[in-house]
């Protein structure tokens, strides 16, 4: 979430779902990112995590957009769902052990098939409604084979 160039795109990737990571919000972040040929892509619109009761306020306000080459792509809402996280050197939510846990996730959400060999420009847009803040990706994406290396 807090790499602003694609660099560590390919980053913990399995094989049959590539993921793009969303942002903190704040400015809109371009990146670029290789995608291997034939795998389905996966990524947030807008989220938020916290108690399963703050997220029916969210989602009846959550509004957001994603585009592929200039095409709406559709974004499907997801409910209140729990979630762990780990604590891990780099996390933006958490750095050390015991910043682990146990918590509720909601948001809309952009499952692509495999998209098509070659260049792509992904944009994707969203904003939470009741927090002043929005979210903002530019992805250039590359989608070739081989896989990019440090996929899972």
């Amino acid at each position: 979430m807090l790499d602003t160039t694609g660099r560590w795109c390919a980053e913990r990737q399995r094989e049959n779902l590539w993921y793009l990571a969303g942002t903190t919000g704040g400015e809109v972040v371009d990146r670029t990112c290789a995608v291997p040929v034939g795998v389905p892509v996966l990524f947030p619109v807008v989220t938020m995590f916290g108690e399963s009761a703050d997220c029916q306020e969210f989602m009846d306000t959550a509004r957001g957009s994603a585009t592929l080459d200039g095409a709406p792509l559709t974004a499907e809402p997801i409910g209140a769902t729990p979630i762990g996280f780990f604590g891990t050197p780099g996390n933006a939510f958490g750095e050390a052990a015991e910043d682990a846990g146990d918590t509720w996730s909601c948001g809309l959400w952009v499952r692509l098939d495999p998209p098509a060999p070659g260049n792509h420009e992904l944009t994707i847009r969203g904003e939470p409604g009741t927090l002043d803040f929005s979210t903002g990706v530019n992805y250039h994406l590359r989608v070739a084979t081989p896989a990019p290396t440090g996929a899972v």
